[in-house]
């Protein structure tokens, strides 16, 4: 910890976009073991590991948001400019989420959850949702970032799938498991389907302004022509 806030000056100074990421991913580590140590409760220690490297990240991402729009054209901030390090940490909040929502969720089906597992998983789903709308703002359009954020989605609805189907035949007294298997299979395949449907939908909105805003200086210019040619 002493560490990290002694080297925090130089990240800051060297402005070297892999450096900075480096010192986050030590941060990481070091609140990890910190709970570890400091949390004897394995099921809030897991909480408090999720959403205290979550919210690490958010804030992260975030500060760079407001440092790119608070000094637009300092030359200074130049090295956060590139996006690859914001995707890295939006994947990695996700991940966290998909992870946090399976179990918890797996747990309020099978042994029957409380107010608070509820209420943590639809903070989960809120996480998953802002960030897939955030990502699909024209100003922030990244085709990459949000092909993440749909298969992020895609897998936590296989998963609940898979786990509302495996509850459905415990409580039939099924033991058929080849056939939750197949199931399972057949209903990945329809989701992610679906998400490149999606994705493509998506790809042909954002083209579509801009093809069209391409078109009508060429259909001005050939009218003005036109008349130009008339005799």
């Amino acid at each position: 910890g002493r560490w990290l806030l002694l080297a925090l000056p130089i990240v800051l100074v060297a402005c070297y976009l892999p450096l900075w990421l480096a010192w986050i991913t030590l941060l990481h580590v070091y609140v990890a073991f910190f709970l570890s140590e400091q949390i004897g409760d394995s099921d809030f220690l897991i909480e408090m590991n999720t959403w205290g490297m979550l919210l690490i990240s958010a804030a992260f991402v975030g500060l760079r948001q407001l440092l790119l729009a608070r000094t637009a054209g300092a030359t200074r901030w130049n090295w956060l400019q590139p996006a690859w390090p914001r995707a890295l940490l939006l994947a990695w909040i996700q991940n966290l989420c998909v992870i946090h929502l399976s179990f918890r969720y797996a747990e309020l089906i099978f042994d029957g959850g409380n107010t608070t597992i509820a209420i943590m998983l639809l903070l989960d789903v809120a996480v998953l949702v802002s960030i897939h709308c955030w990502l699909r703002k024209e100003t922030r359009f990244d085709i990459w970032s949000l092909l993440v954020s749909t298969l992020a989605i895609g897998v936590q609805l296989t998963s609940i799938a898979i786990i509302s189907l495996a509850k459905l035949f415990e409580a039939s007294g099924s033991d058929d498991w080849q056939v939750l298997f197949l199931l399972g299979a057949m209903i990945a395949f329809g989701i992610f389907f679906g998400c490149t449907l999606y994705l493509r939908k998506i790809r042909h909105l954002q083209h579509t302004p801009a093809s069209s805003d391409d078109q009508e200086p060429g259909s001005g210019s050939d009218t003005s022509h036109g008349a130009e040619d008339a005799p």
